[in-house]
């Protein structure tokens, strides 16, 4: 019975948060050109997995239907030159991956096209196209999961996604000595020069918690030439920000079509 009222409660507070509270405030910052920016966090689109970092191939599909519905979907790279339009009265919503594995290609590819729904991909490089696992994967699998290769980041290239970094290994940015440090962002950096000819390149944060990121990991990230970089803690993107320092928010397979509205709306709590 309590799960049950707790259950209730909770879907209220989404829906009052959703149809009754953000409407007039969205209405308000719009007009004032202050519109928030929400950006979400995917690792994994597929059907083997029920966890904090995966997503089944029809949940996505349902997301992303929802946030070409009800929201203004946007690119980082416009987002990071100053070319979106905060005046908009509907939530301004960027879609982002991170890590590089293949069902970003094979799964949430199509729906993002489908949807014509721009997005980013952050990218460990020294990953793709290998047979190395990523630590958590071996750590909460057992085993490591295939991702993505060159030529399949080339193609999305090609058709208008964005590529970064997310390091060479996945390593914890505040955890590492400064010059492993700097020689995984230069190496990372470098690769997605050769291999995909871009200059303008986003970073996010491998983990990217308040206590992953540090000042000396910030200027390396700067001093790399980085366009602007990304976290991991959940909150949105008011109008006045660090380039260097935005947040975004994740989702996993337990939210609901409400919860998921909410979170569009900038609930992260």
């Amino acid at each position: 019975m309590k799960n049950r009222l707790r259950e209730f409660a909770k879907a209220w507070i989404f829906w009052a948060y959703v149809h009754i509270l953000r409407p007039a405030q969205r209405r308000w910052l719009g007009r004032r050109g202050r519109q928030r920016l929400i950006i979400l966090i995917y690792h994994r689109v597929n059907d083997e997995f029920r966890d904090s970092i995966t997503v089944s191939v029809a949940q996505f599909a349902w997301q992303m239907r929802l946030v070409r519905q009800h929201c203004m979907p946007v690119r980082l790279e416009d987002f990071s030159a100053g070319r979106i339009d905060r005046s908009s009265p509907r939530p301004l919503v960027a879609i982002t991956f991170d890590d590089g594995y293949l069902d970003n290609y094979e799964n949430a590819l199509p729906i993002l096209r489908k949807y014509e729904v721009p997005a980013t991909f952050f990218v460990s490089t020294g990953m793709i196209g290998t047979d190395q696992p990523f630590e958590h994967d071996l750590q909460k699998l057992g085993r490591g999961l295939p991702t993505m290769t060159w030529d399949q980041l080339r193609e999305m290239r090609d058709l208008g996604f964005q590529i970064g970094s997310h390091t060479v290994s996945h390593i914890n940015c505040a955890n590492a000595p400064p010059d492993v440090l700097r020689q995984e962002l230069a190496d990372s950096r470098d690769s997605l020069r050769h291999e995909l000819g871009v200059e303008r390149i986003p970073f996010a944060y491998p983990f990217g918690g308040r206590e992953d990121i540090n000042p000396t990991a910030i200027e390396l990230i700067k001093e790399a030439g980085y366009d602007s970089c990304y976290s991991a803690y959940e909150d949105y993107v008011g109008a006045e920000f660090d380039r260097f320092d935005i947040p975004r928010t994740n989702i996993s397979h337990n939210f609901s079509k409400l919860a998921f509205r909410a979170r569009l709306e900038g609930f992260a709590r």
